[in-house]
């Protein structure tokens, strides 16, 4: 995959999240107000392609599965917590589950 994308975190809600591309997703810069919020694309045409998202903003920024989305054993739409400095990698299983490759 070479298609990278810049992303700015928004909201702080799975409905307010910024939308993350089907590329390497680098998170720089965030609302001041402390609102870091991305959700992942529809990818459930994807079984076994990895969405690396790299958090870039100096805060820890909450990722969110598409609306009725499932991230490894978490409840329905439930986000992810990636510090800032880490690298979340993410891949569609055979049973559609979002997995934290």
């Amino acid at each position: 995959m070479s298609y990278v994308a810049s992303i700015i975190p928004t909201g702080s809600t799975q409905a307010t999240a910024a939308p993350l591309q089907v590329a390497r997703n680098y998170v720089y810069s965030g609302d001041p107000t402390g609102n870091y919020a991305v959700i992942l694309p529809v990818i459930s045409t994807m079984e076994g392609w990895e969405l690396p998202v790299f958090n870039r903003t100096g805060f820890t920024i909450t990722i969110f599965p598409p609306v009725g989305g499932q991230i490894e054993t978490n409840t329905v739409n439930a986000g992810v917590q990636l510090l800032s400095g880490s690298v979340g990698r993410f891949s569609i299983s055979p049973t559609g589950t979002i997995v934290l490759a």
